[in-house]
């Protein structure tokens, strides 16, 4: 039964770019993600129940297609005091 957004409930099994490109035909061909320290303000203190100024992590990631257009907005914060990355890189 497809819900408010038209998504099945069955595609809430699958990634949100394996639902993309095989149900959408959209595939996925970059994503950008631009990481820097902010301080958490009153909603962020509030969303992450952390003090007022707490340093965060703030993430801003843009995926696009193989034209370019923009299929994925999102914008992240992170607690630093509760938070930790791994960075992997593979070059073939």
């Amino acid at each position: 039964m497809a819900g408010r957004t038209g998504h099945h409930e069955n595609q809430a099994e699958h990634s949100l770019f394996q639902t993309l490109s095989q149900v959408h035909d959209v595939h996925v061909a970059k994503t950008t993600e631009a990481l820097e320290i902010a301080l958490a303000d009153e909603k962020v203190s509030g969303l992450l129940d952390c003090p007022l100024g707490t340093p965060c992590f703030y993430i801003e990631t843009v995926t696009e297609d193989a034209s370019g257009r923009t299929i994925e907005y999102s914008r992240s914060y992170f607690r630093g005091d509760k938070t930790s990355f791994v960075i992997e890189r593979s070059y073939s």
